[in-house]
């Protein structure tokens, strides 16, 4: 693709190809930046690890939790002084078996 790109130019080898300009472009950059080695798959991997709540402030949910039973995460919120999103805050109470379920019948 990259070869064919530097002689009929980049949409023509997107086409011929059955990709995207962009995708042809990226290719293009890294063959000319790397050579060769450019080309080799990479990992997908995200380069930094997803944001883990830190243990103090999980714990203050779970005593919030315990000493309001009847708050609900937007709640905790506004009066507990939480500042995590409810949808955070709820993962964190069913984590740690504080969220009943309702049951339909």
């Amino acid at each position: 693709m990259v070869k064919r790109a530097e002689m009929v130019g980049v949409s023509q080898a997107a086409r011929e190809c059955g990709t995207t300009r962009r995708t042809v472009r990226k290719w293009l950059q890294r063959y000319r930046s790397e050579g060769p080695a450019g080309l080799r798959d990479r990992s997908r991997a995200p380069r930094r690890p997803a944001r883990k709540t830190p243990p103090e402030v999980e714990l203050r949910v779970v005593q919030l939790r315990k000493e309001h039973p009847s708050w609900g995460a937007r709640r905790m919120q506004k009066l507990g002084g939480i500042r995590l999103s409810h949808g955070t805050i709820e993962r964190i109470l069913r984590s740690h078996g504080l969220v009943k379920l309702n049951s339909r019948e």
